[in-house]
């Protein structure tokens, strides 16, 4: 399961690699865009503790700095995201793109665009955020979350 997963993602961030020479389609109105928007929201605002009901309580794996984690339960997954959204403040963040994957209703992604400064300095970051989503029980719960640079 892991595996296959991963190779979603994979393929996931092969088809986004070229984003900026894309035009971005308007979001759909789903629930799962509301997930994605939601997560987002909470993101920019630094707000781990809210996020924490966005995650899979049967683990995520958490691509953040360092080393990948996986299948981390959502109780470490959400002290591993406060601890690095608190070198960060004046968060804003943009979701690009939710989608259902292929055929399969249970399983989604979304992609935003987040962008921050250094907490304590001037300094700028701009960070490109996927989501690997799964339903449960009617919400959408994130089950993988990939930053990349």
């Amino acid at each position: 399961m892991r595996v296959m997963s991963g190779l979603i993602m994979g393929i996931l961030l092969l088809a986004f690699a070229d984003l900026g020479a894309q035009e971005r389609a308007e979001l759909p109105d789903s629930p799962l865009t509301h997930a994605a928007l939601d997560f987002a929201a909470h993101w920019a605002g630094g707000n781990s503790d809210s996020l924490s009901g966005h995650l899979a309580a049967s683990g995520i794996r958490l691509h953040l700095e360092g080393p990948a984690r996986s299948a981390i339960p959502a109780r470490q997954a959400t002290a591993a995201i406060r601890e690095f959204l608190r070198n960060f403040e004046d968060g804003e963040a943009t979701v690009v793109r939710a989608a259902e994957v292929g055929d399969q209703e249970d399983r989604g992604f979304a992609e935003f665009h987040w962008k921050a400064r250094v907490s304590g300095t001037s300094h700028r970051v701009e960070h490109t955020l996927f989501l690997s989503m799964i339903r449960v029980e009617d919400r959408w719960r994130v089950e993988e979350l990939r930053l990349v640079r």
